[in-house]
């Protein structure tokens, strides 16, 4: 009777080991999509995917390739096989524009076994991957949704939407407009992009002209020409800009180095300038409970500082600017003010403003 039970217990046991064993054995599949297509200059191509990846290759030749790779991985052999079945990618060449999307087929009775096999724990994988070679001057519409973007260095206007993924490129001429939603994008060189932005992060190595909108974004800029943003909660950190406009509220703001001109109309939130050089000549402040620092390059000559102050605080530790008043008149100079050419102006409530 003992050995009886002893026998049993061992069967449950090696029941128990072996359920886990067989529950996570995973079945694989995939299928490859190729296409080449010549074009005449000026092209367009558009690109639609979701759940993969997608490398865009730029290169000096008037044809489109296309490699796509579909493959996933369940533990249910005839789910996985249903799921790349239905899963393809549509191509359509209409004269010198080409359009391509991810098409992933669901009827009515597929979405009710879906829901059943995910209740009984049996989980699909598919994802969808794109390694195509453009033109290099190639005008693009690129979206992707739970994947990444790259990109190498292209001359062609681009318009991308990210959601969920990252975005990495090169060198870049003009991106037309970027949409990012939770994407981090990292971009060594661009000329010239305008974009809005949700809960993502953003960081340019260098960049001419930035046009930005954006909430709960964080940003990193090294070097920037115009810099141009309404802006909602972010962070932003600046090395070196030249002209910088910024519109918003809740957001703070770095700046190591201001060289041309800022216009900055902020309320709840902060700013600091490390560096204001002297070769600035136009500096606007309009803000409502915000902290300003100021750092004026030694050496800053002859600029007048006035403004309207109401219920702030000044504070003043750069031995070169005199401040006659500045309790609701702000009235300062650095230099000989009536030589003065260069106004600052502040429009300031309940703000603190430290000159360094």
């Amino acid at each position: 009777m003992k050995m009886k039970q002893i026998y049993q217990y061992s069967l449950v046991c090696i029941l128990l080991i072996s359920v886990p064993t067989l529950c996570s054995a995973q079945f694989k599949d995939s299928k490859t999509y190729t296409k080449a297509i010549s074009l005449r200059e000026g092209g367009r191509l558009s690109l639609r995917n979701k759940h993969g990846n997608i490398n865009i290759t730029s290169w000096d030749k008037d044809s489109v390739v296309l490699t796509a790779t579909i493959s996933g991985r369940s533990k249910s052999l005839a789910k996985l096989q249903e799921s790349i079945a239905k899963t393809n990618i549509n191509f359509r060449q209409s004269g010198n524009s080409v359009d391509i999307a991810t098409v992933i087929s669901e009827t009515s009775f597929s979405k009710g076994l879906n829901q059943i096999m995910s209740a009984v724990g049996v989980e699909n994988e598919i994802t969808i991957n794109y390694e195509i070679k453009v033109p290099r001057g190639m005008r693009m519409a690129i979206t992707n949704k739970y994947g990444d973007i790259y990109l190498d260095n292209h001359t062609g206007k681009l318009d991308i939407e990210l959601s969920h993924g990252n975005l990495r490129a090169n060198s870049l001429k003009e991106v037309n407009h970027l949409r990012s939603n939770f994407g981090n994008i990292y971009i060594i060189e661009v000329e010239k992009l305008k974009g809005n932005l949700l809960f993502s992060q953003l960081e340019i190595e260098k960049a001419d002209i930035l046009d930005l909108s954006s909430k709960s974004t964080e940003y990193e800029f090294e070097t920037v020409n115009q810099l141009r943003i309404s802006s909602s909660n972010d962070k932003i950190d600046i090395d070196e800009v030249g002209d910088f406009n910024l519109v918003g509220s809740l957001s703070k703001v770095s700046i190591d180095d201001l060289l041309n001109s800022s216009s900055i109309s902020l309320k709840y939130g902060k700013v600091r300038i490390k560096k204001v050089h002297k070769e600035v000549c136009s500096f606007m402040a309009t803000t409502t409970r915000c902290t300003l620092e100021i750092g004026l390059e030694k050496g800053s000559n002859n600029k007048k500082i006035s403004g309207m102050i109401g219920e702030g605080q000044i504070q003043n530790v750069n031995p070169d600017l005199k401040i006659i008043s500045k309790s609701l008149n702000l009235d300062a100079h650095i230099g000989d003010v009536n030589a003065a050419n260069c106004t600052y102006h502040f429009t300031c409530q309940k703000t603190k403003i430290y000159f360094k």
